[in-house]
């Protein structure tokens, strides 16, 4: 096999042919070693990416601007990393998932098919993100959660533990996501002022506040009021009753499962 590039003195690489939209002599970003960046594919190092420690980069996967991978972490497919994105520890990246902005993969996280993290997002633990998933804002995916289908995280939302998002459910604003979701489509309103999120079976969450479902309906009128929301009283109280609805058919069918900790 012909080489495609070689490493110059300062640690960059040079394609030594041409190849994809790289020419013949064109320099790239940084790498240790040959290791990190195969000699196969049209992979690649654009800018003043860089490479370091037991990285790979494998198949049609693409590194811009400064981004940067480290320890044992791993790009193939067509995966693509730019602005000051970050990837360290075992993580990662395949199929068409893409790393913008300053968003960084940590630990065992998994970006796979045409997932999207943008922003100051961030994956941790054993996270998971698959199918046209998107992270945004300074969202962040923690523990063992999973994002899969059309789902969507903004703003500040977090999501730890064991809880999971699909089809086409979103969080935004400052919502939180924990426990007991283990199986399936937990999921937010957007509500004219809040965002109605359903944290875990059970609780909703009402921009900062989680309660129990039948406290809010109990008490939705104290509350409307402590929240100066009277207009949008009965918006909400709709909304609360349909996620109480969906709730109980994604426990019949298995979607949803408490946590037996």
């Amino acid at each position: 096999m012909d080489k495609k590039y070689e490493i110059n003195l300062e640690g960059r690489v040079v394609a030594l042919r041409d190849f994809s939209d790289v020419k013949k002599g064109q320099i790239g970003g940084f790498v240790e070693t040959e290791e990190n960046l195969s000699q196969e594919g049209n992979c690649w190092l654009y800018d003043n990416s860089r490479m370091s420690g037991n990285s790979r980069m494998s198949d049609n996967s693409r590194m811009s601007d400064n981004s940067r991978m480290s320890d044992n972490s791993r790009m193939s497919g067509n995966s693509w990393m730019s602005g000051n994105s970050r990837m360290s520890g075992n993580s990662w990246m395949s199929g068409n998932s893409r790393l913008y902005d300053n968003s960084w993969m940590s630990g065992n996280s998994r970006m796979s098919d045409n997932s999207r993290m943008s922003d100051n997002s961030r994956m941790s633990g054993n996270s998971r993100m698959s199918g046209n998933s998107w992270m945004s804002g300074n969202s962040r995916l923690y523990d063992n959660s999973w994002m899969s289908g059309n789902s969507r995280m903004s703003d500040n939302s977090r999501m730890s533990d064991n809880s999971r998002m699909s089809g086409n459910s979103w969080m935004s604003g400052n919502s939180r996501m924990s426990g007991d979701i283990l199986n399936g489509t937990a999921f937010c309103i957007e509500g004219s002022r809040w965002p109605i999120c359903l944290s875990k079976i059970g609780f909703i969450i009402i921009g900062c506040q989680e309660k129990e479902i039948n406290e809010w309906i109990e008490n939705i009128d104290k509350y409307a009021e402590e929240f100066d929301a009277e207009n949008v009283k009965d918006e909400y109280l709709q909304h609360i009753k349909y996620i109480q609805k969906m709730q109980k058919i994604y426990i019949k069918k298995g979607y949803l499962v408490k946590n037996k900790a």
